[in-house]
């Protein structure tokens, strides 16, 4: 079943694209509008070629980057645990301390990409010191492969410090990572650029759900030492492809700095009008803390839940399962659900109610689902806690991954989607880095929840409770977005540069379609949405 979405996936995108390079009338753009896709320039078959190598080579580095970080990070709590002597506790606090170090270092990442570096080279940055975190988490696994033993006291700072380097390299590529794919496409595959979105997520997954069984199978049935060593090569296959790809990257410069430097009260007016610029997007990221801090239980709270079922495959026989390899369903559920929803759901709602889902309104929705993933969660550990430990079939738990991972598809595509499309032309980066604030602050919440013994305890009763708090988010968040206009896609490309250097910056458009950005508000007409500025930059 995994193989066949897979095939029908790869298969429809190759159809759409195929039949927009031949010409045909895209449905991207609104019929009621025929200016936006009537004005975007001629794009010859170099550029096409160009645009697709480059994607490809981004989503093969994806495959790579998302197979080593989680297959990593899915063996971090009984890594921890086991390996390094931690309590179960301390494990949880290490797991959310991680995640919360990878959130925090994004906006970091995203305002260097934007202002400092450009993109390509924040990542090569990246790279060099995300191998260097898995050599580092390596080493102390040596003393099962070899003579060199290490003592305890030595191995916890060498891994706190390659754990460190590891989650903050990656938490700094993946915010910039799928606004970099974005900048790829030149005008007039806008509906190509939206579905990115969903193909960056979809082989992210891909490798996440191979990376993640195999490194917690060889974590049990082999070594720690094997499933690291593996992890180490996959992330330095990643940085080898991605410097190959560069010269066929559109690569959007940093912004240049200003030849005279700003005064403080130019410095503060800049920022100010920076800050009503993103106030509205601040204001509709906010209640997605909780969200965030739920979905990373996947990681740690349910994992260890999942060592109080009977994990024995076939049941009663010898083989176990390990208990960190069931949260991967969440992988494979990912996959399925994307396929689903792109090719069968959302074009369901365009041809029998004539309305795409905006990017709001998927996120408003996929609050739910996470909702009844934790009320089932809650009645599952009320059920273990009933009967003697390890009598319940571990089956049982994947409804809760799969309700999981289609809030997560739902809210987490449309989060990436909506945060490149609203934000200002030199503020994308940082713009999807302050979506990892939210996400950060959510699993600091978590982790002070967690850390308490008495929550440990009553785990049951804490699922409960954090499934109300969803329903009552999705309210929330309806009720702040509700007037918010979402403006649409627009490309960065400028058609006619030549690629492999750097490009024109992102403000410097100089195509038609590229300047008419309107809303999606149909009730209203569209001359009135054209400034004048809009005008000028067409002609």
């Amino acid at each position: 079943y995994m193989g066949a979405s897979l095939f029908l996936n790869l298969a429809m995108d190759a159809h759409s694209l195929s039949a927009r390079d031949a010409g045909i009338q895209s449905d991207f753009a609104d019929e009621n509008h025929p200016l936006i896709e009537s004005a975007a320039p001629a794009v010859s078959k170099e550029e096409i070629s160009r645009f697709r190598r480059s994607v490809r080579f981004q989503y093969a580095c994806q495959v790579f980057n998302e197979f080593s970080v989680w297959g990593f990070l899915t063996i971090l709590a009984l890594y921890c645990n086991d390996f390094l002597g931690l309590s179960e506790n301390r494990s949880t606090t290490v797991v959310f301390l991680a995640m919360t170090l990878y959130n925090l270092i994004s906006p970091l990442g995203a305002y260097a990409a934007d202002y400092w570096f450009g993109n390509y080279k924040t990542q090569v940055l990246c790279y060099i010191f995300w191998v260097l975190g898995m050599v580092l988490c390596w080493i102390p696994t040596l003393g099962e492969a070899t003579a060199l033993h290490m003592a305890a006291a030595s191995k916890l700072p060498l891994s706190f410090v390659g754990i460190a380097l590891v989650v903050m390299s990656y938490g700094t590529v993946d915010p910039i990572f799928p606004v970099f794919i974005a900048d790829q496409f030149p005008p007039g595959y806008e509906k190509e650029m939206s579905a990115s979105f969903s193909w960056y997520y979809f082989w992210g997954t891909v490798g996440s759900s191979i990376g993640s069984p195999i490194a917690t199978i060889m974590r049990q049935y082999v070594s720690p030492f094997a499933s690291v060593s593996m992890l180490s090569v996959a992330i330095i296959v990643a940085s080898v492809i991605f410097v190959i790809g560069r010269p066929s990257y559109h690569c959007v410069p940093p912004k240049p700095k200003p030849a005279v430097a700003p005064t403080p009260g130019e410095r503060w007016r800049s920022v100010k009008a920076i800050y009503v610029e993103i106030e509205p997007i601040l204001k509709i990221l906010a209640p997605m803390v909780i969200f965030w801090g739920l979905v990373y239980l996947q990681m740690s709270v349910f994992v260890f839940s999942a060592e109080n079922l009977d994990r024995s495959y076939p049941q009663g026989k010898r083989f176990e399962i390990p208990a960190d390899m069931i949260s991967t369903s969440d992988d494979m559920f990912v996959m399925v659900h994307i396929g689903t929803l792109e090719y069968v759901v959302y074009p369901l709602f365009k041809r029998c109610c004539n309305y795409t889902p905006t990017p709001l309104m998927k996120m408003t929705v996929g609050f739910l689902p996470m909702a009844i993933a934790l009320l089932y969660a809650g009645f599952l550990e009320a059920a273990i806690n009933a009967r003697p430990k390890n009598t319940i079939c571990w089956l049982w738990q994947l409804p809760v991954y799969f309700f999981n991972s289609l809030s997560e598809v739902l809210v987490s595509v449309a989060g990436y989607e909506f945060a490149y499309s609203q934000a200002p032309p030199k503020m994308k980066n940082v713009i999807a880095g302050l979506w990892y604030i939210v996400t950060a602050a959510g699993t600091l919440v978590m982790t002070a929840l967690f850390a308490i013994p008495q929550v440990q305890a009553h785990r049951a009763q804490t699922f409960f409770a954090c499934a109300a708090s969803m329903v009552l988010t999705s309210a929330l968040f309806r009720y702040i977005t509700y007037d918010y206009k979402e403006k649409a896609l627009v490309s960065t490309v400028t058609v006619g540069h030549e690629h492999g250097g750097e490009a024109p910056a992102a403000g410097a458009l100089t195509t038609a379609s590229t300047a008419l950005v309107h809303h999606r508000d149909l009730h209203e007409p569209f001359p009135a949405l054209l400034s004048s500025a809009a005008l000028e930059a067409s002609v």
